[in-house]
């Protein structure tokens, strides 16, 4: 039987407690020309975030789709080029999508008309970062009298392993019995 569930619920309350700090970034009618596409210049230059990109079209009666990419994605993107899609919706005139950026750095809000292009679309969109103590893990060297320890009870559970398991078959090996061949075939 697996855990008590109710054990599980000081932990889940603590994880639910950690302070978030949400920012809206942009709020507000981006405008994309028929058959064209815009973009959104958000820099990530703190520690850890999620951002959450909602979208709407409240004007024409074409449907967009909202892509999340790096600027040089971006960049390669406009020049036709191959390039990479962090996150997105798809083409429709609504919808919503959340991404956890490790890294900072320079990234873009996409939008695309391109794909029905009947005409231009008037798209309101909400661009939320959620900076979550939670994803903070900033890598440290251990002291050198810690790594030594580490090394040093490592090694030592790994042979203490060895010794457990290779007793019993040390003491097999050993006892086993090897037949004598049978008379030759007449």
């Amino acid at each position: 039987m697996g855990p008590d569930p109710s054990a599980m619920i000081p932990l889940l309350l603590l994880l639910a407690a950690a302070p978030l700090e949400r920012t809206t970034l942009f709020e507000g009618e981006v405008t994309v020309p028929r058959s064209q596409w815009r973009a959104i210049r958000l820099d990530l230059n703190q520690r850890p975030a999620v951002i959450e990109v909602s979208h709407e079209a409240v004007r024409g009666r074409s449907a967009v789709r909202v892509v999340l990419m790096t600027s040089a994605d971006v960049e390669r993107f406009s020049r036709g080029e191959s390039h990479r899609v962090l996150a997105s919706s798809p083409f429709s005139s609504r919808g919503s999508f959340r991404y956890a950026v490790t890294r900072p750095g320079h990234y873009q809000v996409l939008f695309d008309n391109r794909l029905e292009g009947r005409g231009p679309a008037v798209v309101k969109v909400k661009v939320d970062v959620v900076f979550d103590n939670r994803l903070s893990f900033t890598p440290r060297e251990l002291p050198e009298t810690v790594r030594r320890r580490v090394v040093f009870w490592s090694i030592g559970g790994l042979l203490l392993v060895c010794a457990v398991c290779g007793w019993p078959l040390l003491s097999a090996v050993r006892a086993r019995k090897i037949p004598r061949p049978g008379p030759p075939f007449a």
